[in-house]
């Protein structure tokens, strides 16, 4: 899936032998079934979510943003329904947006649903692919489980009625800012920062889900140290601590989960996108999204 995404894993795997670290397993090849089991998968849906806890000065705020997923790869299709919760002591707020990317028909076609009204753009199939990636759990899953070093087997847990493995490996402290931005884990903060806001953070655990078909169909990322970091660094580096109350992270989670795969989606675009206005690329209403 997504050969863009494809690209950046191959150099990932292959700066890191991701797949040969410690594991309990003696036969390592184990996680290559994982890999290629995962890879094969056409049709999926799912969702991935970000919750973040924290302070702005005194002020007590909390984010959540879940973006549930319906994608099948060729002709490539994507429906993603996103759902984000602002609360803060003097306000609440939520925001529902949905985006419908469409390869068939030799049209390569994104639309966009936001504050009652549809919009669609012309787009190349890659880049509906990228726009996309963000909230892709099942290519951020697969992703995770090739950058990881050190990949041992925790135990067992459920996710969605069935039993799976709990496996942890290590995202070594170099592979961050790409597993971020792949992921789409920060959600709409700012990681393409210069490798300043990165140093010395450590490496960053994760946790992934494998079930019995060897399909990784989960992960949770726990960012907090290093979102708050890159905080304190655009801060120290902007001189902008006497303008602007601190920003405080109590928790910064991420994770992914695949309900169901290899089955029929439903790619019926609704007939109001359809006939909606169509912008340009320099309109970046997709980008923004």
């Amino acid at each position: 899936m997504k050969d863009t995404v494809k690209a950046v894993v191959f150099i990932l795997t292959a700066v890191t032998l991701s797949v040969s670290g410690c594991s309990p397993k003696d036969d390592t090849s184990y996680f290559y079934d994982v890999v290629d089991a995962t890879s094969a998968i056409e049709t999926y849906e799912g969702f991935t979510e970000t919750e973040i806890e924290g302070y702005y000065g005194d002020d007590e705020i909390s984010v959540n943003a879940v973006r549930n997923i319906s994608l099948r790869d060729e002709p490539f299709f994507a429906d993603v329904n996103e759902s984000v919760s602002f609360d803060s002591k003097d306000e609440s707020l939520t925001q529902d947006t949905r985006m419908i990317l469409d390869s068939e028909d030799g049209t390569d076609m994104g639309y966009l649903y936001r504050d009652g009204q549809w919009v669609k753009e012309k787009l190349d199939v890659e880049d509906l692919r990228t726009e996309i990636s963000k909230c892709d759990a099942l290519e951020s899953g697969l992703m995770l489980m090739k950058a990881s070093t050190n990949i041992q087997e925790l135990g067992s847990s459920e996710i969605n009625g069935e039993e799976v493995t709990v496996y942890e490996g290590i995202i070594p402290e170099i592979m961050i800012q790409d597993v971020l931005d792949i992921t789409g884990a920060a959600f709409r903060f700012k990681t393409d920062w210069d490798q300043s806001y990165y140093e010395n953070i450590g490496d960053l655990p994760v946790t992934m889900f494998v079930n019995s078909d060897d399909i990784v169909i989960g992960y949770e990322l726990d960012i907090t140290d290093i979102m708050q970091n890159i905080v304190d660094v655009f801060y120290e580096e902007n001189d902008i601590g006497d303008s602007y109350e601190d920003i405080r992270f109590e928790s910064f989670k991420a994770k992914g989960i695949v309900n169901t795969y290899d089955m029929e989606i439903d790619d019926t675009i609704p007939q109001e996108a359809l006939t909606a206005d169509e912008i340009t690329a320099n309109d970046d209403i997709m980008e923004n999204q």
